[in-house]
């Protein structure tokens, strides 16, 4: 593939990978750094990029991957769960509602970066980014049961020490 088909086709993919990179590290300057890291990579793999059917998929995929590497390399610490795009605010005028959500995320949040970080990856693919345990576990290097495994524990967890949390 030369440089006319590679802006032809991946450039535009641009801010998708952006928005897919803030989703994961929900800091715009790592973003943007994890996004040209996935450019850099994908121009390093341009002769055999004209294989690729679907460019927006293969590039999510990328960014993903990326990040995933950086973390296993000793990447930045913390995962963030960030608020979500959906966060309810409230119609009746209680302005305490909100402020009451951005808590409960924080305390999640919390509760998740204590967690041991083979656990806090497999938590957040799977109950954050809703990857398959397949996915997964390729990603990670283990095993579907070992992912389910520590799923399960991180969730449990998450569980109890949020509703110790909440009775407080």
């Amino acid at each position: 593939m030369d440089a006319q088909e590679f802006k032809i086709k991946f450039l535009p993919q641009h801010e998708f990978m952006y928005r897919t990179a803030w989703r994961l590290t929900h800091n715009a300057q790592d973003a943007e750094d994890l996004v040209q890291d996935a450019f850099l990579k994908l121009w390093s793999l341009r002769e055999k990029l004209g294989e690729v059917t679907h460019v927006e998929a293969y590039c999510q995929r990328l960014v993903k991957n990326r990040f995933l590497d950086k973390r296993r390399a000793g990447g930045s610490g913390d995962i963030d769960i960030g608020p979500p795009d959906d966060l309810p605010l409230a119609s009746d005028g209680d302005a305490a509602q909100p402020l009451e959500h951005e808590e409960m995320l924080h305390q999640l949040n919390n509760i998740v970066k204590r967690l041991p970080r083979n656990e806090q990856i497999v938590f957040m693919r799977r109950d954050i980014e809703n990857a398959e345990f397949e996915e997964i576990a390729h990603d990670t290097g283990l095993t579907e049961g070992s992912v389910r495994a520590l799923l399960s524990r991180a969730r449990q967890t998450v569980r109890k020490q949020f509703k110790e949390w909440i009775r407080q």
